[in-house]
């Protein structure tokens, strides 16, 4: 199963840690 974590980095810290499972739809929602 393709998974990974991801840090969302706001104001130069880590602000979320999430695990996604889908990376497809992860890069979708990072494209806009």
């Amino acid at each position: 199963l393709p998974g990974g974590a991801f840090f969302d980095v706001r104001d130069d810290r880590i602000a979320r840690v999430t695990n996604y499972y889908n990376l497809q739809d992860w890069i979708r929602q990072v494209s806009g």
